[in-house]
């Protein structure tokens, strides 16, 4: 009997076996489609999500963003407080459900104020026992570029990933910059997150609304900051380009990393790639020249002489005992008065329609207007310019005070030409912050072929700092009250004599495609859609 079970358990293991080795199941632990080949191990099945699922034993639950098609074997629930959802990519997936967000009443404690000390300081007479020294618990802070007056501008993740569910998602360094009036230069300052090590050979700065190229640094070039031997920071000035078209709107931060101890430093560190995530710097004032946007760089108070008075209470020595008192000085000591800093603007209707943007649609938890759904809130707005003459839309969405938007859903549709989001003309999308946050986003696009005016502008949000971006804000879905916004491309164009053929309309010699198509020489002429 012993024999035969033997014999049993040879032939189920050499059966396995060959299947592994002829390629016909897919072992526990590697990649898996769940419409493709069988997992190898008895009662194990494809899990995972998008193209990242491999063969395992079912667990107990399946986390965010799992796929949870129900032909999955087992049926494996979402995990607590998910739920099984068609996702964006039109395969269903695990998803928190969030309710509507509130940002008003937060609590905060008040800071009593310190009574200021209006009596004079009695000198010391009596000998001071000396200080002890510091011991290896004291707290002693790091070293931060904030010393040297760098303010910090954005997270550097790897490969410029935005979204903190990816699986290469990581922040490897930080981003700081501070305004050197006199160069005029913008400074910027790469600090590497702890572990890791920077490299030497990569660090550079680009504007891609001047070009795609980077743009250098002045003399002495990039200086490192080194410890224990290992790069950990970087820092450079450059010389914004102004009268080339540079303005912020779409930058890009760069530098090379690898973990501290290897010899491998040719992974990216980005505050954001060109199409995409590009992130939005509002260059300091008195940067700019005065044809920029009409503004002018503030001028310095001149430095006035200010007495100062001399310390009267004695002064402790080397070895502890304290000296006598210095000699007060009478002679006046001049110190700077700083230029008084213009509080900033806050992004408001009017200010926008200074600007030529034209308030248009408010933006919806989910796409949804309806006061009277549980799930509804005023989450943002949507403000657009039109170009007649290039039929170029530009829209600039703003999410409500206390709110964030995120880095990786971001577009723009128009229903008469497909579901597919237009492609943003470059550099892309681009992000506005405020204190680190993403507040808003501005993109511009061409009117596509067949366009009808059904539109949607979409984002997605949470509340600002929870990391939780997953509800959408919409101008309007198809199954939401009142459905899908619409817009007239052409009401701002009346009376003006079109320069150019949009396209799919006829175009020749004297009538040119816009955008920088081609009219077809032949046939139908009839500018392209592309």
């Amino acid at each position: 009997m012993y024999r035969s079970l033997l014999i049993g358990l040879f032939l189920t293991l050499a059966s396995q076996a060959s299947a592994e080795c002829d390629g016909t199941c897919t072992p526990d632990g590697e990649a898996c489609q769940v419409d493709g080949k069988p997992c190898c191990e008895t009662g194990s099945s494809c899990y995972g999500f998008n193209f990242y699922k491999k063969c395992q034993t079912p667990p107990l639950c399946l986390r965010e963003w799992y796929d949870c098609t129900s032909g999955m074997a087992g049926n494996v629930p979402c995990c607590e407080g998910m739920e099984c959802v068609l996702g964006d990519g039109e395969q269903y997936e695990c998803q928190h459900i969030y309710e509507p967000i509130a940002v008003e009443g937060f609590a905060t404690t008040p800071v009593a104020p310190v009574a200021p000390v209006t009596a004079p300081v009695t000198p010391v007479s009596a000998p001071v026992a000396p200080v002890a020294p510091l011991t290896e618990a004291a707290v002693i802070k790091p070293w931060s570029p904030a010393d040297e007056g760098y303010l910090f501008f954005a997270n550097m993740t790897n490969a410029g990933v935005q979204d903190p569910t990816a699986p290469n998602y990581q922040v490897a360094a930080k981003a700081y910059i501070k305004a050197d009036c006199a160069g005029p230069h913008l400074c910027i300052y790469v600090m590497a997150e702890p572990g890791v090590a920077l490299s030497s050979t990569e660090g550079w700065f680009k504007d891609y609304t001047y070009s795609t190229a980077s743009i250098p640094f002045v003399a002495p070039g990039l200086t490192y900051r080194e410890e224990n031997g290992v790069i950990v920071g970087w820092s450079g000035c450059v010389t914004v380009p102004f009268d080339k078209g540079a303005t912020g709107l779409g930058v890009e931060i760069h530098a090379n990393w690898g973990l501290k101890g290897s010899n491998s430093l040719g992974n990216t560190a980005s505050t954001g790639k060109s199409g995409t995530t590009l992130v939005t710097m509002d260059y300091p004032v008195c940067l700019k020249p005065a044809f920029v946007e009409g503004e002018t760089a503030p001028v310095a108070t001149a430095p006035q002489a200010t007495p100062v008075a001399a310390p009267s209470a004695p002064t402790p020595t080397a070895a502890g005992a304290l000296g006598t008192a210095p000699t007060p000085v009478t002679s006046p000591v001049t110190a700077p008065i700083p230029s008084p800093v213009a509080a900033p603007v806050p992004v408001t209707a009017a200010s926008l329609t200074d600007k030529g943007w034209t308030p248009l649609f408010s933006m919806y938890n989910a796409g949804n207007p309806d006061t009277k759904s549980s799930n509804y809130q005023l989450a943002g707005k949507a403000w657009y310019k039109y170009d007649c003459a290039a039929r170029l839309i530009c829209w600039l969405v703003m999410a409500e005070p206390g709110l964030e938007i995120s880095g990786t859903e971001a577009w723009f549709k128009d229903y008469g030409r497909g579901n597919s989001a237009i492609e943003a003309v470059a550099p892309g999308i681009t992000f506005k912050m405020t204190n680190n946050v993403r507040t808003g986003w501005t993109g511009c696009f061409y009117e596509p072929l067949g366009a009808t005016g059904s539109i949607e502008v979409h984002a997605n949000y949470g509340v600002a700092g929870s990391g939780k971006l997953g509800n959408t804000m919409s101008t309007g879905k198809s199954n939401t009250l009142g459905g899908y916004a619409t817009i007239d491309y052409d009401h701002h164009c009346v009376g003006l004599a079109p320069t150019c053929a949009a396209a799919g309309a006829k175009c020749n010699g004297s009538m040119p495609c816009c955008n920088g198509r081609t009219c077809p020489t032949s046939g139908n002429k009839v500018c392209p859609s592309k």
